[in-house]
């Protein structure tokens, strides 16, 4: 029987477990392994694995440096390629390509750590569609991916989960992913600036019950950016669509969040595709500036949505049920007394009675205006009319008006 031990506990330590099981920490001038805890600023000589547990833990304020190598899983559940966990803050992880785990990086309640120039793919189970490129969990807040490429992961590219905030993707790219190339679920203030998004298996992007989530300056090709639920204060500016679109709609579901999108705003960019370019399912307060929509129709609105537009005509919209779109335009209104000059002062009242403008100095009323309003359903159009008062004097105008308005006494 002492034989028999002493056999087992050879194997264990010649074993890839008993290797992670006696491992201390790796890095300086320690070479690391599969399983190993990063406990020294490292560079890789060589690829690692395939591991048949996880592939290698960050400690605090460590870097390890892939130096171009891959660290290689053996495609086993529960496991996670490099690990960042709470103890992990302002740990760096750069050049290095993460394959055949269940997940390929995690940030793991982490704040403070950055991932660089890494290449996630191949991770999870693609029969089942589970498993992540890259995870953002446990209220993971304030972390940065930059410059790396996340694709042909079995379920989400990347997967920023609940109360993971302020979180930034910086130039990433992401596609082909099995579902959704980014996630964002139940949280705030996180940002993806630059970089690519493709198609993927269902949605470029998706956006669920989260708050103030940013994309900029991102093209995206082949996909639909789908904002679902109690997501408020989306801003999508710069955003390139090509051969898809934009969706927001509510999530209604018993023992769960429900909500409709509020308060999105699209500003600048392009969106071209087969279908609508934007569909309004009872969002509300959408809020649309000069974004080219190069769609037929350009835009859909249903379930009670409201969309304010500046830079679109109001022939772009379509009905698919209630909803209420208006339309701001530049004003060419100038006031005039009798004698040619120029009426400072007069005041715009929409039908409400509240005071939408001021005319200054030279007569001239400097900023955008409604101009148009369609009602939903039956799509009941008209220009906005505006009563222009000074005084006594009273009259209604249109912001389209070009002829100088002779304001009399």
């Amino acid at each position: 029987m002492r034989w028999v031990a002493a056999l087992a506990a050879v194997a264990l330590l010649a074993s890839p477990w008993g290797s992670r099981a006696a491992a201390a920490g790796c890095g300086g001038k320690r070479e690391c392994r599969c399983g190993d805890r990063v406990e020294r600023d490292t560079r890789l000589s060589a690829s690692l694995g395939p591991c048949p547990r996880d592939g290698l833990t960050l400690a605090a304020g460590v870097t390890l440096d892939g130096g171009g190598h891959t660290l290689r899983g053996a495609s086993v559940a529960g496991t996670a390629g490099i690990r960042l966990p709470a103890g992990s803050t302002g740990a760096v992880v750069r050049n290095l390509e993460i394959i055949g785990f269940a997940r390929g990086l995690r940030f793991i309640g982490v704040r403070g750590a950055r991932a660089e120039n890494v290449n996630v793919h191949g991770n999870g189970d693609r029969r089942q569609r589970k498993g992540y490129g890259i995870d953002f969990g446990d209220g993971a807040s304030g972390n940065t991916v930059a410059r790396s490429r996340v694709h042909d992961n079995a379920d989400e590219g990347i997967h920023v989960g609940a109360a993971a905030n302020d979180n930034r993707l910086l130039a990433v790219e992401a596609w082909g992913n099995g579902r959704e190339n980014l996630y964002f679920l139940q949280n705030t203030g996180n940002r993806v600036e630059g970089g690519r998004v493709g198609s993927a298996g269902e949605a470029a992007v998706y956006i669920k019950h989260a708050r103030a989530t940013v994309l900029s300056g991102l093209p995206i090709e082949g996909g639909i950016i789908h904002i679902r639920g109690n997501s408020v204060a989306t801003v999508l500016e710069r955003v390139r669509i090509t051969d898809g679109g934009v969706v927001l709609e509510p999530y209604r579901k018993r023992r769960s969040i429900s909500g409709t999108p509020s308060d999105t705003r699209i500003e600048g960019g392009s969106i071209d595709g087969p279908g609508a370019c934007l569909r309004l399912d009872g969002a509300r307060g959408t809020l649309l500036r000069e974004t080219r929509l190069g769609c037929d129709p350009a835009v859909r609105i249903g379930g009670g949505a409201t969309l304010e537009a500046r830079g679109l005509s109001p022939d772009a919209i379509r009905c698919n049920g209630t909803g209420r779109a208006w339309g701001m335009a530049p004003s060419r209104l100038r006031f005039l007394d009798i004698e040619g000059k120029p009426a400072a002062g007069v005041k715009l009242f929409n039908r409400a009675g509240r005071v939408m403008a001021v005319s200054d100095a030279e007569g001239r009323i400097r900023q955008a205006l409604p101009a148009w309003t369609v009602e939903c359903p039956g799509r009941s159009e008209e220009a906005v009319e505006l009563t222009a008062r000074h005084g006594r004097w009273s009259r209604k105008v249109v912001v389209s008006e070009s002829t100088p308005v002779v304001v009399e006494p």
